[in-house]
């Protein structure tokens, strides 16, 4: 009897799947985990870091003049995001939304991070050279002072406000 693996299969042995038991799953998928530890995992991070990097340097248009880039924070951005489904767990749009915000603030000649909560409360984010765009998220997702709820959603008027008051200039929004 000829071997089953030699021989042509027919179209109809084609298509059938052959099922594998419970027990033969979980010992297929322990033998593709892979044992982490930390150096590997900033190995990872150091990886993604500079591709964010490199992502945002040659996607971003230079963006002129002078910007401020607010992002919303609010209890409202904390929905999943439905058009980050390919980026492994579910994202919020408070990520994505600040993970937009802080490529674009790098694209800017001259640019201001703004980030808010509520209308009365927000915080200026300074950005130095040593922090990459993944550190600067989640640093600033980790804040306790962007953890409270409100309603009262909306760009900040008080800074608007500021803005005026000192006369000063910007281009962008």
């Amino acid at each position: 009897m000829p071997d089953v693996k030699s021989r042509k299969l027919t179209r109809k042995e084609k298509g059938k799947k052959t099922g594998l038991t419970s027990t033969e799953k979980a010992k297929k998928l322990a033998s593709k985990e892979m044992p982490y530890d930390p150096a590997l995992l900033q190995r990872y991070r150091k990886a993604l870091d500079c591709s964010v990097k490199i992502a945002t340097q040659h996607n971003c248009q230079p963006i002129p003049g002078r910007t401020f880039v607010f992002c919303n924070l609010s209890e409202a951005m904390s929905q999943p995001c439905q058009a980050a489904k390919g980026l492994g767990k579910p994202r919020t749009r408070a990520e994505i939304g600040l993970l937009m915000g802080l490529m674009c603030k790098s694209a800017c000649e001259s640019s201001r991070l703004i980030v808010y909560k509520t209308k009365d409360s927000f915080t200026e984010i300074e950005q130095t050279p040593q922090q990459t765009i993944l550190n600067q998220m989640t640093k600033i997702l980790a804040n306790d002072q962007f953890q409270s709820s409100s309603s009262d959603v909306c760009i900040p008027p008080a800074f608007l406000t500021n803005m005026i008051a000192e006369k000063q200039w910007f281009d962008n929004m």
